[in-house]
Formats: structure tokens, sequence, C-alpha cells
């Protein structure tokens, strides 16, 4: 495993593992990285109770641009009452592109 796979791996656990600022921490950092490995655990991050988290989960996304986010990021936005996150995930399907989040965002 090479290092930037140890750092992502390492970023990833304190998504899961640490409080809110580790978590927002990791999500912008892993968004840096346009880590692929992160995607999975960002998504689950959408959700989160502390809304910066939440923000800083949509915005990684946006920034990996992986297409798999944009059905959750689209169901996020549709349940979501924070208009900090709901700014952040338009963001994110805004950098995302493709004809789901084009649409959606209509």
């Amino acid at each position: 495993m090479n290092m930037r796979s140890k750092a992502e791996q390492a970023l990833i656990e304190l998504m899961k593992n640490g409080d809110e600022a580790d978590r927002c921490y990791a999500a912008r950092t892993l968004g840096t990285l346009h880590s692929q490995n992160a995607v999975e655990t960002l998504i689950a991050h959408l959700t989160d109770e502390d809304i910066d988290v939440c923000v800083d989960a949509a915005e990684a996304l946006g920034r990996i641009g992986d297409p798999t986010a944009v059905p959750p990021l689209l169901n996020s936005l549709s349940k979501e009452e924070s208009g900090e996150v709901c700014t952040a995930v338009t963001s994110a399907l805004g950098m995302l592109g493709g004809e789901a989040a084009i649409d959606a965002l209509k």
C-alpha cells in the first residue's frame, strides 16, 4: 500500500470515527485528493448529524467527480432543510454535471 492509499484510509477512518471537526477536515482533504475510495463514505455523511460535515461531504463529492454520487446528492437535495447544505449539494451537482444533475438543477 502506497503512502497516498494509507493517507486515504486514515482519512476515511477519521470520517467514520472522528468528532465533527475531524470529519470536516477529513472530508475536505479527501475531496482535495479526489479520492475515489472515499465516495461511499462521503455519501453516507450527506446525512451527518452535523451540518458542516454534510456541507464538506457534498463539496468533496463534487470535487471528486464520481457520477455515482449524483443520485444520493439529488436525494439529499430533496430532503434537506438547511440552506447551507442545499447550496453545497447544488454546487456539487453543478461540478458533476450529467443529464440527471442538470435536469434537477433546472
